[in-house]
């Protein structure tokens, strides 16, 4: 009973969209990135927040199941740094968390440390490349990120999705090209590569390569067309090194627009195929994509719905997963100094072969406030819940089949603009 009135009362508060996005005419409060109009800037900015949160588990584990982190009160600590460099030809992003956390109650503690680089070059006006590289070391399992950069710009490290400690690296490279042979039409292409791997229990490795090649041709302002297909194989260690082979066939359209009836309304979706191969199985077929509907009203206020029909392999399952998904945030000023961010997400999913395994059900929620104290110090507390209920003969590692779990944390966090030069476009007039 206690589990569906905390998810009843999540579910009054619609979610927040996780981005930056337009800051609106309140850019800079909050730590909120402004919004940059030059075409030449460069930024370095660091951000900061500590506090204290509360965990509770709403549910009991069975007995010989490992025991999830973080049980009672924790402190915490985060840090974050970010450089952008924007030009007509390139345009540059490096970034890097470093997350601590102690409990008060166990003596539980561990340091979560993430970095990446993005970058986008135009060779020629028809040419370009793409490049990222990202990296993550936790001493901490989950199937999702432990960490959220609310839309405010806040760091919150412990979002309750920790399974149990096990310590693991992460780590995915890509790289692309396209050419864009005419007014609307471009060609590209790109291959990335992923690794996810257990220190103490190699057994549990997961491996991925994937190949991408896409056709889009834009008719108008609103719709495009695009033929594609995509080849990824990843290998589960725990299933002997077998190799699972999944095509993508990326036919369909792309709609984005904002609706007539409402100027300030947007939406947008797009479809394509997936297919999952393995040597000693049929072939299985499902159409997958995606919708998202966004509304801006007030002066500052967004609500967003996201829906997505996907096909996933996940580190920590045994096969591919078919997912649907949807969720549905809010945000936005209730004063020039008070802001509100509230996410509610879903996601129900079954392993691609395995049927008699049994749905993988997950949803979380988060609500948070936010009191500017000045345009680079604040102070926040949030209120977290997540639920995942997992049979444990779709799981590749030892982990808890269910859990459900939420959170309390109070906070500060504070913006650092260390840097700051951006060359604006001069008025034609």
């Amino acid at each position: 009973m206690k589990i569906f009135l905390c998810a009843a009362v999540l579910l009054v508060c619609p979610a927040l969209a996780f981005g930056q996005g337009n800051p609106g005419p309140f850019g800079g409060l909050f730590g909120r990135t402004p919004q940059r109009t030059g075409t030449n800037y460069k930024v370095f900015e660091i951000r900061g927040s500590s506090g204290w949160q509360w965990n509770d588990f709403l549910s009991e584990q069975p007995s010989g199941n490992p025991e999830p982190p973080f049980s009672g009160g924790a402190g915490y600590a985060a840090a974050a740094a970010s450089y952008d460099r924007h030009t007509d030809r390139l345009q540059l992003r490096a970034g890097s968390t470093v997350e601590f956390r102690n409990s008060l109650e166990d003596g539980t503690r561990g340091t979560t440390f993430d970095g990446g680089l993005m970058m986008n070059g135009r060779l020629t006006t028809r040419v370009s490349t793409e490049m990222a590289v990202n990296y993550r070391r936790s001493p901490f399992y989950q199937f999702y990120p432990s960490s959220e950069w609310m839309g405010v710009g806040v760091i919150v490290p412990g979002v309750p999705y920790e399974l149990r400690t096990m310590g693991y690296d992460s780590g995915d490279a890509r790289i692309g090209a396209s050419f864009q042979y005419s007014k609307s039409s471009t060609l590209s292409a790109s291959a990335e590569r992923s690794e996810m791997r257990f220190a103490t229990s190699p057994q549990h490795d997961v491996s991925a390569m994937e190949y991408n090649g896409l056709w889009s041709r834009r008719l108008n302002r609103s719709v495009s067309v695009r033929l594609g297909y995509g080849h990824r194989e990843s290998r589960h260690h725990t299933a002997g090194d077998q190799k699972l082979v999944e095509e993508q066939i990326d036919a369909g359209v792309d709609f984005t627009r904002a609706l007539t009836i409402a100027p300030r309304t947007t939406l947008g979706f797009m479809t394509h195929t997936s297919i999952v191969r393995r040597a000693d199985r049929e072939t299985l077929y499902r159409l997958n994509g995606e919708l998202q509907l966004m509304r801006q009203f007030q002066r500052t206020w967004k609500l967003q719905v996201d829906a997505r029909r996907a096909t996933e392999v996940l580190a920590g399952f045994v096969e591919p997963l078919f997912t649907d998904s949807l969720s549905l945030s809010v945000s936005g000023l209730l004063s020039h100094r008070i802001e509100f961010s509230s996410l509610v997400a879903g996601q129900r999913g079954r392993l691609a072969y395995n049927r008699e395994g049994g749905p993988f059900n997950m949803a979380g929620a988060s609500t948070q406030l936010t009191f500017a104290l000045s345009r680079r110090l604040a102070v926040f507390t949030q209120y977290g819940f997540y639920h995942h209920d997992a049979p444990n003969n779709t799981l590749s590692v030892t982990a808890l089949g269910e859990l459900s779990r939420q959170t309390l944390t109070a906070g500060v966090t504070t913006w650092l603009p260390v840097y700051v030069r951006e060359r604006t476009p001069s008025d034609s007039r």
